[in-house]
């Protein structure tokens, strides 16, 4: 690991303990279980943007190998943990460096939040025994305070103590019962049992219906919309996990406005190769059938949308609400989103592969989009 090799983070550790000339043995897995930890909450943010991915992409545990560079010795011990480089021959140009900037932020509001006694958006439970194991290395009066390397979310630090991780770990395992409402796509049928799976922005979930209904109905094609109205268990996020009662599924309402880009988008897929000067292309079928799709649900979303074509054949799709302006590019294989404050230079952008409930969260929700992973209200 060079010199030049730039810090992911520093662990500053404080405590009656660490105002010795050494850092304590026993403190050090929380080092490693950081690096652990970060890990795990990376997977599960790539899997629920990749709904359609089986498996995770090879090699991915050594995307992220963080190392240890000396020990500041001061009245509060500091760690420097520097990000391994990615060997090219294993991954080629694929970057995946967004998702574990992505996971420590989501730490980092729960962190925040925890210590400020404001809502914990829950951590993946597949990463609650490397907290655990964090807690452990930390007595009472003790803490750490964690410095990365850059933040979106704007927070500079953000600190570790038994206590703040004993909040999240409850807020994550908390459940409740609850009456979900709202629109989401059909992602799946199946027969056995006779089924549709939904994906909503509270997840996704199946909804059991009579084979001969399904069979003959249209309305119930793969990437429609519809309606649901469900009883479900959910966690500190409103996902769901387990559903209860099933009490409706309908066509979702296709508003005027609605009707309106479906007519846009269906003269858009007549427009011939080369209409630009002849560099413009023309939209896949793919692209098309996608963009009619996504229309429907912006429109219940939001009352004004407009839809263009981009010489590349994608559709993009604008609208704004209160100061914010935002934009989804739909193309064969990905949505981009982005999101622009026009009161300031604040912009973000992100792209999705498949219709999945991150992505329809997002949408209805592009001000905390924006903000990344800031708790919700």
């Amino acid at each position: 690991m060079g010199e030049d090799t730039q810090d992911f983070v520093k662990m500053c550790f404080k405590g009656a303990r660490f105002d010795l000339e050494f850092i304590p043995v026993d403190a050090l897995p929380a080092v490693h279980k950081y690096q652990d930890l970060l890990l795990k909450i990376a997977k599960e943010i790539w899997k629920e943007e990749n709904p359609d991915k089986q498996n995770l992409p090879k090699n991915f545990n050594r995307l992220f190998e963080l190392g240890l560079r000396g020990v500041i010795t001061t009245k509060s011990k500091v760690v420097s943990l520097p990000r391994k480089p990615v060997d090219p021959d294993l991954f080629g140009n694929t970057s995946f460096d967004y998702v574990f900037a992505e996971a420590q932020e989501k730490l980092s509001a729960a962190l925040v939040a925890a210590n400020q006694n404001t809502h914990i958006s829950p951590l993946p439970e597949s990463s609650l025994a490397s907290l655990k194991t964090i807690s452990r290395t930390i007595k009472p009066g003790e803490y750490i305070d964690v410095f990365p390397k850059s933040s979106a979310s704007g927070e500079k630090s953000f600190r570790i103590s038994e206590k703040s991780i004993q909040k999240i770990i409850d807020a994550s395992l908390r459940r409740e019962n609850k009456a979900l409402r709202g629109h989401g796509f059909v992602s799946g049928i199946s027969e056995n049992p006779s089924s549709v799976r939904i994906t909503s922005s509270f997840g996704a979930f199946n909804y059991e219906i009579d084979w001969a209904i399904l069979r003959s109905d249209p309305k119930y094609h793969m990437g429609s919309v519809v309606y649901f109205d469900i009883f479900a268990e959910v966690d500190n996020s409103s996902t769901i996990r387990r559903t209860i009662r099933n009490n409706a599924l309908s066509s979702a309402t296709i508003t005027p406005k609605g009707q309106e880009l479906q007519a846009r988008i269906k003269g858009i897929s007549e427009i011939q190769e080369g209409w630009l000067d002849g560099k413009g292309k023309r939209p896949s079928h793919k692209t098309v059938m996608r963009s009619l799709d996504i229309a429907q649900f912006l429109s219940l979303k939001y009352p004004e949308v407009s839809v263009f074509i981009e010489d590349s054949g994608e559709v993009d799709f604008e609208w704004t609400t209160g100061s914010l302006a935002a934009s989804l590019l739909v193309g064969d294989d990905v949505f981009l989103l982005g999101v622009s404050d026009l009161e300031s230079d604040k912009f973000r952008e992100k792209s999705f592969n498949g219709i999945s409930s991150v992505l329809l969260r997002q949408i209805e929700n592009v001000e905390l989009f924006l903000r990344r992973w800031m708790p919700s209200k």
